[in-house]
């Protein structure tokens, strides 16, 4: 399933996810013929009809989705408002709606005492599935050494990364579920704070 916003889009991911081939199968089957070519560097980024058929039925909720990701998302905010400077919530960009993939917080060292990894662990002690993401692009192995980047290229980036945490954050996340969460991260920070 591809969503473009222009044709030029549309045709260019037709291509990427097929190899760069210039025809499917399908169509070289409908019409008798073998021959294809691949104009460009592709993958195969094809998916099953079973799953195209699941896609579809999950984009007639995704309203729904998206309006139980910002209730727990509003939740979040208004119940960790208080241990603010030490933990914050990342703020959503102004003038935009978002569907809430992730929930990130922000550890701030300075003001909590210790770092994102220790704050990570001890959440995770708590049984609560945090995680981080993503890690960042210009320190991956292959840019490292395809690009020559390295630490320190991007520093805002870095000290962003350095703090951030995604709390647990899915549709069908109960409000008792988000509150366990809530409390674990109070739990967390109270012990931090003596």
């Amino acid at each position: 399933m591809i969503i473009a916003h222009s044709e030029e889009h549309h045709a260019k991911l037709k291509l990427f996810r097929s190899h760069g081939i210039t025809s499917d199968p399908f169509e070289r089957a409908r019409k008798g013929m073998h021959h294809y070519e691949m104009v460009s560097l592709g993958y195969n980024y094809r998916i099953t009809d079973i799953q195209c058929a699941l896609g579809l039925s999950q984009l007639t909720r995704l309203d729904e989705f998206i309006a139980r990701r910002q209730q727990i998302s509003a939740f979040y905010r208004a119940a960790l408002a208080d241990l603010a400077p030490k933990v914050t919530c990342v703020d959503d960009a102004p003038g935009t709606t978002n569907a809430h993939h992730l929930f990130v917080i922000q550890v701030n060292k300075e003001e909590l005492g210790v770092p994102r990894d220790t704050v990570f662990e001890a959440l995770r002690a708590e049984n609560v599935g945090v995680n981080v993401h993503y890690p960042l692009v210009h320190l991956h192995p292959y840019y490292r050494e395809t690009l020559g980047t390295g630490a320190g290229d991007c520093p805002v980036a870095e000290d962003k990364y350095a703090r951030i945490i995604s709390f647990p954050m899915y549709a069908s996340m109960t409000d008792e579920e988000a509150q366990q969460c809530v409390d674990a991260l109070k739990k967390v920070v109270a012990f931090y704070s003596k």
